[in-house]
């Protein structure tokens, strides 16, 4: 083993003896710090600056610092003496360079994997997994991060890929999917924050909207008897979410209530929710052989509103989430408690809240119905005959 002081002019005077193609030369001062001398396939000599260490199990390790062609040994030793104090203090080189090399696309892969379980087992929507996957594989979206490694990401670079998507909405769905990957590669230990959740990302305004009695009342009338126009009527009587009627199956449901499923709920708590007359009426009997009942996907709603809005004319803007808010802002209005209402809208919110959620399991089952009943009798003298007409088309 040769030893010798590493300056420039040793190193500059390395060769190799007859017969070898390789050999380390051990600087006699900086321990562990070496130049390895070998010749390549053209049969020229080459001294790389490297540094041999052991992990704290035992392993040995080396590193490479660089091409002694190419730097001075001051500074090689200086790297050196750097990793070498970087490494006492802990720092794991090894994973340093398995980071490096887990760029953002590797390390979709198996984030993607994770997700597309969860489909097979139901508790993912296919439309949502495939939303995901094109927010973190297409290159319009993220793709100038694709070959970064994930743990030199920052805040900043998500930031300017977001700056660069079209429109408000996309930026912050892109935003969310990004941080919730980010959030899977912190818990593996893949980055040490999640930059997405630093980023610059549009604020959603809240909305505000709350249809007047007439516009209800245009709405129920504006419906017809297909699936979009009595799944929005069921809407309007129970205050269900879109998703949760649009996916609604008569095994979901007993004449008396609706029980949605915790992985069919946008916050994952089963919801129990009363059946009032209309919406029994709305339900009606199981096709044979049918267990869905409107079979409405994303596509199907949206071609729904749209004519729903065309023949509705020249009504202010409104969305169908406007429902929810409209009703239980009725509801408050005409003394109905705040609890029940959480109740009716399945909010994990106010009295279910934190500790006070683990303890007060209530259903207010008998509150609810009588909220919703109330409210039907309302929404019967908004609609008025249309009623009897609705009795008709779905008997």
């Amino acid at each position: 083993m040769a030893v010798l002081e590493l300056n420039q002019a040793n190193v500059d005077a390395i060769k190799l003896g007859d017969g070898k193609s390789e050999e380390f030369f051990w600087d006699k001062f900086l321990t562990g710090f070496a130049v390895r001398a070998r010749y390549d396939s053209r049969a020229v000599l080459c001294r790389t600056y490297l540094i041999k260490y052991a992990t704290e199990d035992g392993k040995k390790r080396h590193e490479t610092i660089g091409d002694a062609s190419r730097m001075l040994a001051a500074t090689a030793r200086e790297r050196a003496t750097k990793l070498f104090r970087k490494i006492a203090y802990g720092e794991d080189r090894e994973k340093l360079r398995e980071d490096k090399k887990r760029t953002f696309s590797i390390a979709v892969a198996p984030y993607l994997a994770q997700r597309k379980e969860q489909v097979e087992k139901g508790t993912l929507r296919p439309n949502s997994y495939r939303l995901l996957e094109a927010y973190l594989t297409k290159p319009m979206y993220f793709g100038p991060l694709h070959d970064t490694p994930v743990a030199k990401i920052k805040a900043s670079d998500v930031t300017e890929c977001l700056d660069a998507m079209s429109g408000d909405h996309t930026r912050r769905q892109a935003s969310a999917h990004a941080s919730t990957f980010f959030t899977f590669c912190q818990k593996r230990g893949y980055c040490t924050i999640n930059p997405a959740s630093l980023a610059d990302v549009p604020k959603v305004a809240s909305r505000e909207r709350v249809l007047k009695d007439e516009e209800l009342a245009a709405i129920w009338n504006a419906c017809g008897g297909d699936s979009f126009g009595r799944a929005v009527r069921l809407m309007m009587l129970t205050l269900c979410r879109r998703e949760e009627i649009g996916g609604l199956r008569h095994s979901e449901t007993d004449g008396e209530w609706i029980n949605l499923p915790s992985h069919r709920v946008k916050n994952g708590h089963a919801h129990t929710l009363p059946l009032v007359p209309l919406a029994r009426e709305i339900i009606g009997q199981p096709r044979p052989g049918r267990d869905e009942m409107f079979e409405l996907d994303d596509r199907k709603w949206r071609a729904g509103k749209s004519q729903l809005d065309q023949r509705l004319g020249e009504m202010e803007y409104w969305q169908l989430r406007d429902i929810r808010r409209t009703i239980a802002t009725w509801m408050a209005e005409h003394n109905v408690e705040p609890h029940i209402i959480e109740a009716i809208l399945n909010h994990a919110s106010g009295h279910k809240a934190g500790v006070a959620g683990v303890y007060n399991r209530a259903t207010y089952r008998e509150p609810m119905r009588e909220a919703l009943v109330k409210w039907q009798d309302h929404l019967k003298q908004l609609v008025g005959a249309n009623v009897v007409w609705l009795a008709a088309q779905t008997a």
